[in-house]
């Protein structure tokens, strides 16, 4: 099954794709332009949050976990809608332990 930030596409979903039909959700982008992206963030697992940082520059929000942990969120807006969101689960050590994004336009970051 086709997936979306490391989501499974729902049936309908591909069904719909397949008969070429009109895209079922305005926020999912074509797989072509999803696998570059999926590349660029899956490639962090295991790597720690410092390089991730240095690479991306400072996320827009934190959340800690009661683990020791934290979630770290990149967010790209354009003229106030949300464009991409992309999540990264860093585990007590400071190393990547899990990737998600979703969006109609994901792209890795520039550090400011």
């Amino acid at each position: 099954m086709e997936s979306f930030g490391g989501r499974p596409w729902p049936a309908a979903c591909l069904a719909a794709a397949v008969l070429g039909l009109a895209s079922c959700s305005a926020s999912a982008p074509p797989p072509k332009q999803i696998e570059p992206y999926d590349r660029s963030v899956s490639r962090w697992m295991e790597e720690t949050e410092a390089n991730l940082v240095n690479a991306w520059g400072i996320p827009q929000k934190t959340h800690s976990m009661e683990t020791g942990g934290r979630v770290i969120e990149y967010i790209r807006v354009r003229s106030g809608q949300t464009l991409c969101t992309t999540r990264f689960t860093i585990d007590g050590h400071g190393l990547v332990k899990k990737t998600w994004f979703r969006g109609s336009d994901c792209r890795v970051p520039s550090p400011s």
